[in-house]
Order: C-alpha cells, then sequence, then structure tokens
C-alpha cells in the first residue's frame, strides 16, 4: 500500500487494497513462505536485475510456480519481464472477468503488490 500510495496517490492505493480483497474473497489468494532457498534464490534474482529484495521475492515465486506475475508496479514489471510472463492488473482483470470459472492462484507482496498467477 504504501508504495502505490506513494506513487500514485492514496485514492490508487485504497482500490488497490480493496480489489486485493476481493480476489481473496473470491478464493484467488496463495501465500508463500518465504523459505530459504526462495530467499537465495530471489536475491541471485535481485543482483541480476537490479531489483529490490522483495520485488524479488515475488519474482522467485512466480517463477518457481511456473506461474504469471500479476503487478500494479511498472518498475518491477519492466525488470521482470526477462524472468517470467507479466500481466497488468488492468490485464488481470480482463482476463478474469472473460474466465469467471477459471481457478486463479496468485501470491500478494506487500510493497509491490505483487501477484503470481498459475
Amino acid at each position: 500500500m504504501g508504495a502505490i500510495s506513494r506513487r500514485a496517490g492514496v485514492d490508487k492505493a485504497i482500490l488497490s487494497r480493496d480489489q486485493l480483497t476481493t480476489w481473496e474473497n473470491m478464493g484467488l489468494t496463495t501465500y508463500y513462505e518465504l523459505t530459504g532457498k526462495r530467499r537465495g534464490e530471489a536475491t541471485e534474482l535481485a543482483a541480476k536485475f537490479k531489483m529490490r529484495g522483495m520485488d524479488a521475492v515475488v519474482v522467485q515465486v512466480a517463477k518457481e510456480k511456473k506461474g504469471t506475475l500479476i503487478t500494479f508496479d511498472e518498475e518491477m514489471a519492466a525488470k521482470a519481464r526477462e524472468a517470467v510472463k507479466i500481466l497488468t492488473s488492468k490485464d488481470f482483470m480482463h482476463a478474469l472477468n472473460s474466465n469467471n470459472s477459471a481457478k486463479t492462484e496468485y501470491t500478494h507482496m506487500p510493497r509491490s503488490m505483487g501477484n503470481v498467477m498459475s
């Protein structure tokens, strides 16, 4: 929320939070533990793609799960495109609305609001 609020304003941050809550209430959210293995792989990704640590964790989970990274963070999306498939939040909503029956799995990380869909 803080990153979105700083970049786009409080109103956009609240909308983002509300959207994530909606997805959670729909049963679409899966949270993953930050294990030592994930931390190590994220560290390598952070160095390779010059990204923030939490962004690298989100990218690592997407890569591990062979999923699509859904993010509100354009900077992270640009850096992560080489490592994983990327969707913007708008792309995700369009896909979700087009196929309401599909079970989607994603992970939310607070700084970047990154999500993984598989």
